[in-house]
């Protein structure tokens, strides 16, 4: 299995694929095989900004992909011992299919196994992960090697296998357990936490999986390319290019910036966290230390190379003059602001920083313990809040 992953991953990362990327002036330059990965991930992903059954979805705020096989070859590239980029780097999603894979409040379970009698695979099988949206309206998909044969065998006579029906949709069928995002709390399991029947589609060598039929359908629509997916989104095509260059396994990319006017309406309105010192260190980056000119897009990563674990920060910016004065400004902000949790320098905490830019992309990246703040510490107040939100990345 190890053998066919690494396989699989290096005919992944080498494969040739040439898409259009806007440049500042509106021409266009290949992609390359890396810019790639990402590209067919954000793929099944719609482009999406309304709102359903009472839920605001915008795709576009934020989406989380991990390329676990790509980690597991850095890894063995360059061994490291740091704990804490491990554990907080290597986690399945907080939210999603695996959010209790490795529960630790349930000693006696063999959780590997109920994945396996109930969908047919576990998270040992994946190779890459993409996730967006809105609870309880999330689209995931898992990509990695998976026993077609298998899963619908185990879902046939598995844990709700009762209320199954196969559906046939776009060319493929799916399979669908109950009605939309129904909940059945005597069907609870590490699978389905709070017995939610849950939607399964297993296009090519994805497995797509919501909690409703309008969703996957439109997952599958991105996947045969008869709807708008976020690889089509020039924003999203530079973040991917960034993290490409940066060499990042793991990305969170938005299109929520945070200027200095909403970051002080949101402050305003929702307050900041009782915490000795949050007050002082939020007024030091946002009042005493030169914002960041206004850019379009962010994405923040996680990467491992010689020197260790990195966060890789890509802002796109609306040109590459932008990108350049950015460049001054991100490292005089690195150098003078510190973290909201602790108060430490962002230049102290970090062991090694660079900056730098490339036509309209500022890179960053720093190492040792800020890899941790990849997740969910830069993106729209609105997502993240401001008990965990770090002002550095906030422009005029």
């Amino acid at each position: 299995m190890k053998k066919l992953l690494a396989k699989a991953i290096i005919l992944l990362l080498s494969a040739a694929l040439v898409l259009p990327i806007a440049g500042c002036d509106g021409d266009t330059k290949p992609i390359d095989s890396g810019t790639a990965r990402w590209l067919e991930l954000l793929n099944v992903i719609p482009e999406r900004n309304e709102t359903f059954q009472d839920v605001h979805i915008d795709t576009n705020l934020g989406v989380y992909i991990q390329d676990l096989a790509f980690l597991r070859e850095l890894q063995a590239k360059f061994p490291v011992t740091e704990p804490y980029a491990v554990l907080k780097i290597s986690i399945p999603g907080s939210e999603g299919l695996f959010r209790h894979y490795y529960d630790m409040t349930d000693p006696e379970a063999d959780i590997e196994e109920e994945y396996r009698e109930t969908i047919g695979f576990t998270f040992d099988d994946v190779d890459q992960m993409v996730s967006s949206g809105r609870q309880p309206y999330i689209y995931e998909a898992y990509r990695g090697t998976f026993d077609k044969t298998e899963i619908d065998t185990v879902v046939k006579i598995g844990t709700r296998s009762e209320d199954l029906e196969v559906v046939q949709y776009g060319g493929m069928e799916y399979y669908r357990w109950g009605e939309d995002n129904a909940a059945n709390l005597s069907a609870r399991t590490h699978v389905r936490p709070l017995g939610r029947g849950h939607r399964l589609a297993l296009p090519g060598d994805f497995a797509f999986w919501t909690v409703w039929d309008e969703g996957v359908e439109t997952m599958i629509d991105c996947y045969n390319d008869t709807a708008g997916s976020l690889a089509d989104i020039d924003e999203f095509k530079l973040m991917a290019e960034g993290l490409t260059i940066l060499d990042a396994f793991s990305g969170y990319m938005t299109t929520g910036t945070n200027s200095y006017d909403e970051a002080q309406d949101y402050l305003k309105r929702e307050g900041l966290p009782a915490r000795e010192g949050h007050y002082d260190r939020f007024t030091l980056s946002l009042e005493e230390t030169p914002l960041l000119k206004p850019y379009t897009a962010m994405a923040t990563g996680a990467g491992l190379d010689e020197d260790g674990y990195y966060l890789a920060i890509v802002l796109v910016n609306p040109d590459n003059n932008t990108a350049e004065e950015n460049v001054s400004l991100l490292e005089e902000r690195i150098s003078n602001t510190r973290d909201i949790w602790q108060g430490r320098l962002w230049s102290e905490m970090a062991t090694r920083v660079t900056v730098e830019s490339q036509d309209r992309l500022t890179l960053v990246t720093l190492y040792g313990l800020p890899v941790e703040f990849w997740p969910d510490r830069f993106g729209s107040l609105s997502v993240v809040g401001s008990g965990a939100f770090e002002p550095l990345l906030v422009h005029e």
